[in-house]
């Protein structure tokens, strides 16, 4: 029997961080159980961010190392480990309060969300049947735009897609993220009450001191997007579509094969955004 429990499997670089402790406020008392796995970074350090974060929650947490490579064996031509400085968020880990000792079973969970490449959800897939599974997808429009989750393994994403084992399946489209998210006077309003909120606050601001997230280009909230929206479904507009994926990770709406529920657009983008936010630093609730 599957325990009422969450499995959440990330590849933790900036705005997967922000999901979690989204998460985290938005299920307490719930036990969850946080899989690295490769993805934008090495899974050594993936892994090394996802315990660090761990460490720095409570007890409700666990920690679990999954996928270091794509189902092939084949490893992208290069990770991006340097690309947002140290370890891919700038250093600025969370303040640990305990110590973070790995686990190997995994969780068998009724819920699962997916923040990065679908391999080990593919892999979780052999041993348990979650019920409810939400991903956060690619450009899932027309134009079929190669998406890094995706084309990272392909054979994963196929198959993971067109699987009989979840009960309850949700994608967030990827392209109507663009328009949730923070700017940096939002950022600086961010209210330093506790350990967690410092903590986010100096790793977003360390984005915009080193000209990540610009006037132009803001922090965009597309992993805490689709925690959000899995407790707050009435925000979006949810169509039931196939998606199909090719050899090189492509993924468009298709006429034929499962279909899932895919939310393909916000009713109030920064409503959203301002939610996500009172959330996390406010105390409000669901």
């Amino acid at each position: 029997m599957r325990s009422n429990s969450i499995t959440i499997i990330s590849d933790p670089g900036v705005d997967d961080l922000v999901a979690l402790a989204l998460l985290n406020v938005l299920t307490p008392g719930v036990p969850k159980q946080l899989v690295s796995t490769y993805g934008n970074i090495s899974a050594d350090v993936t892994a090394a961010n996802a315990q660090s974060f761990v460490a720095a929650m409570g007890d409700e947490w666990s920690y679990r190392r999954g996928a270091d490579m794509p189902s092939n064996g084949v490893a992208p031509k290069a990770w991006r480990d340097g690309q947002k400085g140290k370890n891919g968020i700038w250093g600025v880990r969370p303040p640990a309060v305990r110590a973070c000792t790995p686990v190997t079973d995994v969780l068998d969970s009724s819920l699962m969300f997916s923040l990065a490449t679908l391999t080990e959800v593919q892999n979780i897939l052999t041993s348990i049947s979650p019920g409810e599974l939400c991903v956060m997808a690619g450009d899932l429009s027309v134009r079929g735009l190669p998406e890094l989750n995706a084309r990272l393994d392909p054979a994963a994403t196929k198959a993971v897609l067109e699987t009989s084992q979840i009960e309850q399946f949700r994608l967030v489209d990827g392209d109507i993220c663009e328009d949730v998210y923070w700017n940096e006077p939002t950022v600086l309003s961010i209210p330093e009450n506790n350990a967690t909120s410092r903590w986010i606050k100096q790793l977003l601001l360390a984005g915009f001191d080193n000209g990540t997230y610009t006037a132009g280009e803001p922090f965009v909230l597309y992993d805490p997007l689709a925690v959000l929206l899995w407790y707050m479904p009435d925000a979006a507009v949810w169509t039931e579509q196939a998606i199909a994926v090719d050899e090189t990770g492509r993924t468009r709406y298709a006429n034929a094969g499962p279909k899932r529920l895919i939310a393909h657009a916000l009713k109030n983008p920064q409503a959203v955004s301002r939610r996500i936010f009172d959330l996390l630093f406010e105390g409000e609730t669901v």
